[in-house]
């Protein structure tokens, strides 16, 4: 649903009908197609990383205690957001969410140091570089797209009789994170 959410951006956003016409053509391109999936996966792998960084504050990749952090760009924050009926036509097309984790992605990468105090370092790792993503740069996603995906990644499957829990990331192996990464892969 990444994919498809990002080429509607693309073509809603398109200037021109030549503009729309040119992304029209390039989903028939097989070489597009596997680029666009591999960064829609490269997204989805950021957001597991999140996950299992926020969920492991002993590691201290993220500052999970700064409230700024914990208010303004956690996943937890935005997970908090994952069952929230989106009732409104602008609460389900806006782009909270969307902005909230490229803001977060860029911070990842870069570091911030704010006037309040509110500071994270930079990873060293290409994994939040916003321009590896050359075909998503740009691409602001609609709430009810990533909220679902936030859902999906937050609570287990719903079995009969039980409900649906959160998922814990904090017992997942480095290696079983890989794992999942090279799942998504194939």
């Amino acid at each position: 649903s990444l994919a498809n959410e990002a080429i509607w951006y693309k073509k809603e956003h398109a200037k021109t009908l030549d503009a729309k016409d040119a992304i029209d053509k390039l989903m028939a391109d097989e070489s597009f197609a596997r680029e666009l999936k591999n960064e829609c996966l490269s997204l989805v792998y950021r957001l597991l990383f999140l996950f299992y960084a926020e969920a492991r504050e002993d590691l201290e990749i993220l500052p999970i205690r700064d409230t700024t952090y914990q208010r303004g760009y956690s996943l937890e924050m935005l997970r908090d957001l994952e069952m929230i009926p989106l009732t409104t036509d602008s609460s389900r097309n806006g782009d909270f969410f969307s902005q909230s984790l490229w803001k977060l992605f860029d911070y990842l990468h870069n570091g911030v140091k704010t006037e309040n105090g509110f500071s994270m370092k930079p990873l060293d790792s290409p994994l939040f570089d916003n321009k590896e993503l050359k075909l998503l740069v740009g691409v602001q996603f609609r709430n009810f797209i990533l909220q679902k995906i936030i859902f999906n990644l937050s609570l287990s499957n719903q079995s009969k009789g039980k409900r649906r829990g959160r998922i814990s990331y904090a017992n997942l192996g480095i290696n079983q994170l890989g794992s999942v990464y090279e799942s998504l892969l194939a």
